[in-house]
């Protein structure tokens, strides 16, 4: 019995890790597409900078 509750306790380990791993990996292209997103944003704002001088003159 106790070495069946050991096997149980480590196979649910696993499965934390497993489910940890995943997690992470998700939060890390997540962080990567925010990071593409601010990029994208910083030109954005560039281009209407230079609009805006456009208009200006």
């Amino acid at each position: 019995m106790h070495n069946a509750l050991m096997e149980t306790n480590f196979e649910n380990s696993d499965k934390l890790v497993d489910e940890i791993k995943k997690i992470h990996d998700q939060f890390l292209r997540t962080i990567a597409k925010l990071t593409i997103l601010q990029s994208e944003i910083s030109s954005i704002r560039e281009d209407l900078a230079r609009l805006k001088e456009i208009l200006k003159s």
